[in-house]
């Protein structure tokens, strides 16, 4: 299932561009457009448009996990908020763990 490799180096990397935007946070506000920030948006996008509708609730419980984590990326940028950016990550984090569980299920 190549699908889930793609989907562990999607995590991989949400993990790393949401923990330099840390840094960058750290260090001052930045925009909306903040390259780590346009990244970390595009692969939340790409984990919402891999999910599979044929796997029914898990689907849209994963759907709405990453709906909210776009948004509250959204909201921590706009707001320079890092306790927010930083429960974005802890959910990433979650859900990569999530993944793998069920991954090693099937």
């Amino acid at each position: 299932r190549p699908i889930h490799g793609l989907v562990e180096i999607l995590y991989e990397e949400l993990v790393q561009a949401l923990d330099v935007l840390d840094a960058r946070l750290r260090r001052g506000s930045v925009s909306l457009h903040e390259a780590s920030a346009t990244r970390a948006r595009s692969i939340l996008a790409a984990l919402l448009t891999s999910l599979d509708p044929a796997q029914g609730q898990a689907t849209e419980l994963f759907a709405q996990v990453y709906r909210g984590m776009i948004a509250s990326l959204h909201r921590a940028v706009l707001e320079d908020d890092m306790m927010r950016l930083r429960e974005v990550r802890e959910s990433a984090v979650e859900m990569q763990r999530t993944w793998r569980l069920l991954k090693l299920a099937h």
